[in-house]
């Protein structure tokens, strides 16, 4: 029977060490004492450890990362999970979520952590929010424009023979780019969900420079900048309008 209980103990032993082994998520145990007794591979390569660790080797010297020794060393002493996000060092600069266990057995406490590689996700995650403060930035523009010349015309300018066809143009152009931003959304939602570009159209290279000058005119005269474009000869680009 004794023999059974061993046998049994060692096969559920050697399942759980293929199973943390076999994880794409890193895994390491610790004593209380903050002595490795276990990782996996996919923590080893996180932090470009050997493998298997050498026995009752300190965690101070596989892992230069002051948080998750940290992390570890409190979930022992308050006996309670936590959880954090780390820019594990010795990783080329990844970040992780850590999600950490006290490991109750025999008299003794460990802890146990896994580190979920969310690097790619942070990445995406500034992308994001670098473009919506982008695109509130670039349609803030546009909309003062039409706001400030709108109420120009309408305190009086519209009797002003001289500017009211000059303000209106210039309400059309920030109209236009309006649209050109709708319609550039409309290609990221294209590209993101990678579906298949509209036909190419042929599109005047002078024309396309013409409405880049018109975009930037009010701002450039708030500046007393002369923008302009000067005297060249037209070329016909193969491509989509709105995307250029």
């Amino acid at each position: 029977l004794f023999r059974q209980q061993v046998q049994h103990a060692a096969k559920e032993s050697a399942r759980r060490t293929a199973i943390l082994g076999s994880m794409v998520e890193g895994v390491i145990a610790v004593e209380h004492d903050l002595r490795i007794t276990f990782y996996n591979e996919a923590f080893a390569r996180a932090v470009r450890a050997s493998t298997p660790p050498k026995e009752g080797i300190s965690m101070m010297q596989v892992v230069r990362d002051p948080a998750l020794r940290s992390l570890l060393a409190r979930v022992m002493t308050n006996h309670t999970p936590a959880g954090e996000r780390i820019f594990l060092l010795g990783s080329e600069g990844r970040v992780f979520d850590v999600q950490a266990a006290p490991l109750e057995g025999q008299g003794t406490t460990g802890a146990i952590a896994t580190l979920h590689d969310i690097t790619e996700l942070e990445r995406l995650e500034r992308v994001r929010k670098d473009f919506v403060a982008n695109l509130s930035h670039e349609l803030r523009t546009p909309l003062a424009a039409i706001h400030g010349y709108t109420e120009t015309l309408l305190a009086g300018a519209l009797e002003d023979t001289q500017n009211n066809r000059k303000f209106l143009e210039i309400i059309s152009a920030h109209t236009a780019r309006l649209t050109s931003l709708a319609s550039d959304l409309l290609a990221l939602s294209e590209i993101e969900g990678e579906r298949p570009a509209a036909p190419a159209e042929v599109i005047s290279a002078v024309e396309v420079a013409e409405n880049a000058i018109q975009m930037v005119a009010t701002q450039a005269g708030e500046r007393r900048v002369r923008v302009f474009l000067g005297d060249k000869d037209d070329a016909n680009i193969a491509g989509q309008k709105a995307r250029l």
